[in-house]
């Protein structure tokens, strides 16, 4: 048998069995083979709640708020001064106005002239006229850029009466011209249409004879249908046909 030391037993017997520590409660014991049943039935964790935003109503008050109206008379000699100094003004615009669109015309004529002077007016101009012509539009043209930027209406139509004055012999000529194309032209209609309608009569006539021979020829249908041989008559035809030929 062997021997056994009392104070080993005695210290083995003494020794308690130490148990490992656990950091964490919810850890399993066995590795995180075994899970506890305590930790399964545990509430799982809310969601967190959504706060939803409700829009305020508006209100809408009304209140009757007192309206009253007054009528205030103007002295007569207030009204009258008041309503003269309108019509200046409006007199005073109107006057502007004006006074713009002769400018603007003015103007217009002077470019326009310069163009038919070398195109369409050519054939109808002379050399003398076309010369003082352009002086006249270069001494406008010069007056407009100095004094003429500012000025009054009647200035600008004057200027502009002047100028037609000297395209009159022109503008004359072109009239005349246009005149005469329009009569040949009236001429040519009138003898187109004068044609046009002796076709007519003719035609008219044409078909007037023909109603005419077409009726006769009816009425000479019916007085032939209407006769009847009588008794010893024969007809022409038959009475050819008996007599015998001749040799």
């Amino acid at each position: 048998m062997k021997d056994v030391d009392p104070q080993a037993s005695s210290a083995q017997t003494e020794q308690p069995q130490s148990t490992p520590k656990k950091d964490n409660p919810n850890e399993p014991t066995d590795g995180g083979k075994d899970v506890d049943m305590k930790d399964a039935e545990k509430p799982k964790p809310e969601a967190p709640k959504v706060r939803i935003r409700k829009e305020k109503q508006m209100r809408t008050f009304y209140h009757k708020v007192p309206l009253e109206v007054r009528y205030v008379e103007y002295p007569q000699p207030d009204v009258e001064k008041l309503t003269q100094g309108e019509e200046i003004l409006r007199a005073d615009d109107n006057y502007a106005i004006e006074t713009l669109n002769s400018k603007n015309k003015l103007e217009s004529s002077i470019f326009s002239t310069r163009d038919n002077l070398t195109s369409i007016w050519e054939k109808y101009s002379q050399k003398e006229e076309v010369n003082n012509i352009n002086e006249y539009l270069n001494t406008v043209l010069n007056w407009l850029d100095d004094e003429g930027q500012d000025t009054t209406k009647e200035e600008y139509d004057n200027r502009y009466k002047h100028l037609q004055t000297l395209l009159e012999p022109i503008l004359g000529r072109i009239a005349a011209e246009l005149k005469k194309i329009e009569d040949e032209r009236k001429a040519e209609e009138a003898k187109r249409l004068e044609e046009q309608k002796r076709i007519e009569e003719e035609k008219k006539k044409q078909e007037e004879e023909q109603k005419r021979l077409e009726e006769e020829k009816k009425k000479q249908e019916a007085g032939t249908e209407g006769q009847t041989p009588t008794e010893g008559q024969q007809p022409a035809n038959a009475e050819q046909s008996q007599t015998p030929p001749k040799n």
